[in-house]
């Protein structure tokens, strides 16, 4: 199975370092002993192979995670304000550490941060079963028009997986992305709701807070035709700007 964030850098990298507008060295030109327009051609052949093995890569990944939608309704009723506390805890971005002599380090870079370093205030208090289990203390909340879309988000660089809800109206639907580190050939993912509930503590979008229970298949299609199932579940409370 495949982690998406990292099959996108490493399949468009080798586009942008041969493609066009990077310029080879002299000693190539020299190597080759073609005209201008002879190595114009090959370039543009060379480049055309790449960007069809790069179309060749998002057709099979496409074909290999598939999602079934179910839109549900929401619930209107008061969410307990013991249930909101975790909007007081905060921490440092998942990359930045606290070393001895009181300084903030870049774990990516390696390299020391000067001045301040954000807190990042919880904005979720949810759990999951999927790989193992973990908590995710984040919700992301954004408005496009008449859809609210809630993201949750959580756990790098261990887990890279999303749960989103898309809310229109008074219907909402469920769809997990869950990140996996490998692909495995010729198996096929299809994520399919089981049961959701979704209570919002008010319908007023500038702040939404609420609390999410969802049940969800992972069903796996080997290349062998095979079909294996799994649930999780995703549930907790949440209160988030809407932005």
């Amino acid at each position: 199975m495949l982690n998406i964030n990292h099959w996108e850098y490493y399949t468009q990298m080798p586009i942008y370092k041969y493609g066009p507008g990077k310029q080879r060295s002299s000693l190539f030109w020299i190597i080759t002993g073609t005209s201008s327009i002879s190595v114009k051609i090959f370039q543009m052949k060379n480049n055309m192979k790449r960007v069809l093995v790069f179309v060749n890569w998002m057709l099979m990944v496409s074909s290999s995670f598939a999602q079934s939608k179910t839109y549900s309704t929401v619930a209107i009723g008061k969410i307990p304000e013991g249930r909101l506390t975790f909007v007081k805890k905060w921490a440092y971005p998942w990359n930045v550490i606290k070393i001895k002599d009181g300084r903030f380090e870049d774990t990516e870079s390696g390299t020391i941060i000067k001045g301040k370093v954000a807190r990042l205030y919880f904005t979720a208090n949810c759990e999951t079963d999927v790989q193992g289990g973990y908590s995710i203390r984040y919700c992301y909340a954004s408005k496009n028009k008449d859809t609210i879309r809630l993201n949750f988000a959580d756990g790098l660089p261990a887990y890279a997986n999303e749960f989103n809800i898309y809310i229109t109206k008074d219907r909402f639907s469920f769809e997990p992305k869950i990140i996996y580190p490998q692909l495995t050939p010729n198996e096929k993912l299809i994520y399919r709701p089981v049961s959701s509930k979704l209570i919002l503590d008010d319908n007023n979008y500038k702040t939404i807070a609420g609390y999410i229970n969802a049940v969800f298949e992972e069903i796996t299609y080997s290349s062998d035709k095979k079909q294996t199932a799994k649930k999780y579940y995703f549930r907790g409370y949440f209160k988030a700007p809407v932005k």
